[in-house]
């Protein structure tokens, strides 16, 4: 069948090259697809920059929401823990100090997910790599995706603070 397909492309190759007129169309055609592909790639840019300035409009918004989060006493407790079921802490693969978080959920009204992995390796260079499972948040009751990640497999990967880093070797070497 790929030979059929193969045989059928030169063939029409070899007729566009016979015919004058044809050949003429085909290389238009071609000019205007390249002009398509140019405006898409330009397009896809700019809204890339568009995209990055209201990421930084909105971050004081999201970090006003989170002062005020942090003023409510215990409320991602309050919130998420009667659901959490069960919390593993396993050791990583690669070096003793890189370690995995695993959380299972009961059924809940915020997240589809019954299952959440943190995970952190900590690198040569002494950075941390952390990986944590995508949210499937239920009727907008999560953060909007429109905060600046890397999303990368149905994952995401982020880079950790100094502080947070040093948190998380203290915590792996005790």
């Amino acid at each position: 069948m790929a030979a059929d397909k193969k045989q059928k492309k030169i063939e029409h190759q070899e007729e566009v090259e016979r015919d004058p007129k044809l050949k003429e169309c085909m290389d238009k055609l071609k000019e205007i697809q390249q002009k398509l592909f140019r405006l898409k790639a330009e397009a896809r840019s700019k809204i890339n920059e568009i995209e990055m300035q209201f990421t930084e409009i909105r971050r004081p918004i999201y970090e006003k929401r989170t002062e005020i989060i942090k003023t409510i006493p215990e409320f991602w407790m309050g919130v998420i823990l009667p659901y959490l079921s069960t919390l593993e802490v396993q050791d990583g693969e690669k070096q003793n100090s890189d370690f995995v978080i695993i959380f299972r959920f009961d059924p809940n009204p915020f997240f589809g997910n019954s299952l959440l992995v943190r995970s952190y390796t900590f690198l040569d260079d002494g950075s941390v790599q952390r990986f944590w499972s995508v949210i499937d948040w239920k009727m907008q009751t999560g953060p909007h995706d429109d905060e600046p990640e890397e999303v990368q497999h149905g994952s995401v990967v982020g880079s950790v603070d100094e502080e947070e880093e040093d948190e998380l070797k203290d915590t792996a070497s005790s």
